[in-house]
């Protein structure tokens, strides 16, 4: 190419419509088309030829292609992802389910929750208790555990969560419960919920967005047919970034909200210590959070915050 101005192509491939953005000198071109679930590639050379047609441009002028897509995202909304079970501790079964109590909807009488990603049929339990302090106040049935292996088989699963109730304190029974597992399914995909921590060694809400054998599957025979198409149409140079790791997300803690200076870094009114008139009002305030997004709970610490610098602003103290 030997334009001063690269032309650059990017292709989406969405759960309903394929969109592609081409940018070259002359100007941006956009095509949109329905996706071919069946086939995804087929949507998208039918977008490339009508963008490079509407720029005029043939293919072997496009310097840089860009290739993303929302597939392995598709896979967990619409529940096509990998068949996953969850251990938790006798008598806690629908914990999953009740959750924080959260509503992301508060005042909605005719809420309506997701349903949570392991079904209650998929939800097992053991006879087991642990205390606070770590203290084994039943011991495992192990045999109990054992027992869950054929339902597992059975059910064709091929991850497994464990979540027992204090097992930060204590992870004991959680790991045996991994080791009986593996002994019959070695292939069996487990995680522990005691193993989920922050830097502090205190239990966190973490969420991974792990592709199963199933979505990778999916994944890398779209990735070949649209590699396939591209040398086709004569591509020269083709990279595969299979997935974006990192997206983006509300730090907590980092000015964690509190009453002593030296555990915390503002007041109860955002107001910090350390700093004279210095407000600090987002996340990083928040001394603990769940798994919701925490704008909303942001916009009204600061809405109060503001009513109380109004409320004292006669008596903020201004340097000379």
């Amino acid at each position: 190419m030997t334009s001063a101005h690269p032309i650059r192509l990017a292709v989406d491939i969405g759960g309903t419509f394929t969109d592609v953005a081409l940018d070259a000198s002359s100007g941006r071109v956009t095509v949109k088309v329905l996706t071919t679930p069946e086939a995804p590639e087929r949507a998208v050379i039918e977008s490339v030829a009508a963008a490079t047609a509407k720029a005029g441009c043939a293919l072997c002028d496009i310097d840089l292609i860009i290739h993303g897509t929302t597939l392995a995202t598709n896979a967990l909304i619409e529940r096509k992802g990998a068949a996953t079970a969850l251990i938790t501790t006798e008598g806690f079964r629908d914990s999953l389910e009740i959750g924080y109590e959260d509503r992301f909807e508060q005042y909605d009488i005719q809420l309506e929750k997701p349903q949570p990603l392991v079904p209650r049929r998929l939800r097992y339990t053991v006879p087991e208790r642990m205390s606070a302090a770590g203290m084994v106040l039943r011991a495992l049935d192990e045999h109990a555990t054992q027992a869950l292996v054929a339902a597992l088989e059975q059910e064709r699963i091929a991850s497994v969560a464990i979540g027992l109730l204090h097992s930060y304190a204590n992870p004991v029974h959680e790991q045996r419960i991994r080791d009986i597992l593996l002994e019959r399914l070695p292939k069996l995909l487990v995680t522990l919920s005691s193993e989920v921590i922050d830097s502090s060694g205190i239990p966190a809400p973490e969420v991974h967005y792990n592709m199963a054998d199933n979505a990778r599957r999916m994944l890398d025979f779209h990735i070949a047919r649209a590699t396939e198409s591209m040398e086709a149409a004569g591509a020269y140079k083709i990279e595969v970034d299979r997935l974006m790791r990192y997206s983006g997300w509300h730090l907590l803690g980092t000015a964690r909200m509190g009453n002593d200076s030296k555990t915390s870094v503002v007041d109860r009114w955002n107001r910090a210590h350390d700093v004279k008139n210095l407000y600090v009002v987002d996340g990083s305030c928040f001394v603990t959070s769940s798994g919701v997004n925490p704008t909303s709970t942001i916009v009204a610490i600061a809405l109060r915050a503001a009513e109380h610098m109004v409320e004292t602003r006669f008596e903020q103290q201004v340097p000379a």
